[in-house]
């Protein structure tokens, strides 16, 4: 305080007299300065950069690429500076997948649909396709691959290659003894005909099993003939009257003379 002399007054001391006026003299107060912050931004051990400032400041985190992989922060990032911090980078494999082209083939079910630049090499095993052999797998670029080796990235696409296999044939063999007469050869429903065998005088010509109409595999038909001379039938007919006899094959048919 001062008075009116302008002369610091504490007191009014006891037995004073007279009007007094006391004036209040003030001195303004500086602010403090503010509080610096410090954030750091780390790649597993390695710093990777130090950002300062008030509360309140803006920032951004560095921009980091890691080949086959996902960046993200711990803790989250806040664009926002609160008080000292820490971020750490997180990688994450990224999970690419795996597109088979099989052209009516059935997949191997060892076969994965995706992978990360983390995994094993992953080599192919071979689908199957009825009446169709497997010839490898081809890329997107008609290139010959057989597996992803460890560390690969991007999504794959890969088309499997296949040779018709042709259909198999059979014969089928007519002998007439150890002699071979004739041979089909063909596939399965090509028609048969049997062959024209030289007949034996006298005897009956059958094969020993029945031939089929179409080949159904290999087979052998071997001719047989009759083990007796065939017989035949002769009537005789004298006033009216039928009598039958039976003759093989070259006897002379005999019958008593008629007589009236």
């Amino acid at each position: 305080w001062i008075d009116s002399d302008n002369t610091t007054i504490t007191q009014i001391e006891k037995g004073s007299t007279g009007d007094k006026t006391v004036t209040a003299t003030w001195e303004e107060i500086a602010e403090p300065e503010p509080e610096t912050y410090t954030v750091i931004f780390k790649d597993g051990d390695e710093l990777v950069e130090t950002k300062t400032g008030v509360a309140g400041t803006i920032i951004t985190a560095p921009t980091l690429t890691k080949e086959g992989y996902t960046l993200a922060w711990e803790p989250n990032f806040n664009s926002t500076i609160t008080g000292d911090a820490t971020y750490t980078a997180v990688w994450t494999p990224i999970t690419y997948t795996i597109t088979y082209e099989l052209d009516g083939g059935t997949n191997a079910t060892s076969n994965p649909t995706s992978y990360t630049i983390e995994s094993d090499t992953i080599t192919f095993a071979s689908p199957t396709r009825d009446g169709y052999t497997f010839t490898g797998w081809i890329d997107s670029d008609n290139t010959t691959i057989t597996q992803i080796e460890k560390g690969s990235t991007g999504n794959k696409t890969v088309t499997a290659t296949w040779e018709v296999i042709p259909e198999p044939e059979y014969t089928v063999t007519f002998k007439d003894g150890d002699t071979v007469i004739s041979t089909i050869t063909g596939v399965i429903g090509t028609e048969i005909t049997a062959p024209t065998v030289t007949e034996k005088t006298g005897y009956t010509l059958s094969w020993d099993k029945e031939v089929a109409s179409t080949i159904t595999g290999d087979a052998t038909y071997t001719a047989q003939f009759s083990e007796t001379l065939n017989k035949y039938t002769v009537t005789w007919i004298i006033d009216g009257k039928e009598t039958t006899e039976e003759y093989e094959y070259g006897a002379m048919p005999t019958h008593d003379e008629p007589t009236k």
